[in-house]
């Protein structure tokens, strides 16, 4: 597996060698955006007995937001237990500190909350034109 290296220092992020593929690595986010987004609709379906087919308008920003929320919870867990998430696993990625160990629980949350701000931009949409300066960056 290629190694996506994160080197922790306190609360702040270092440079680090990491893999500079940005189409791999949102290729591999995009399954488990997906993942998230369908635990919220079953949520919401069968728990809250919501008709989920004909949500519109505000509600695809609430569902949206909903979806980010798990994943700032079940990215971290996921990343601090096995490593990967399902998408980065089918790309045979994983997340792994420099000196190899998975990232605990906390640099998992801090480095998804990284990724919802830098990478998606908060999902605010003039902000979130750093997707692609990000990209350009690379």
């Amino acid at each position: 597996m290629h190694e996506l290296s994160v080197k922790f220092q306190g609360t702040e992020i270092e440079k680090a060698p990491q893999v500079f593929r940005p189409w791999r690595r949102l290729f591999a986010r995009t399954p488990d955006v997906s993942i998230y987004g369908f635990i919220w609709a079953v949520f919401l379906a069968f728990v809250l007995n919501v008709d989920i087919f004909f949500r519109r308008g505000f509600w695809f920003i609430v569902d949206a937001l909903a979806a980010v929320i798990i994943m700032l919870f079940v990215e971290p867990l996921l990343l601090s237990k096995i490593g990967t998430t399902p998408g980065k696993a089918i790309l045979g990625l994983c997340v792994r500190v420099d000196c190899g160990r998975k990232l605990t629980y906390d640099e998992g949350i801090w480095r998804t909350w990284h990724i919802i701000g830098k990478g998606y931009g908060y999902h605010i949409p003039i902000y979130a034109l750093s997707v692609y300066l990000s990209y350009r960056r690379q």
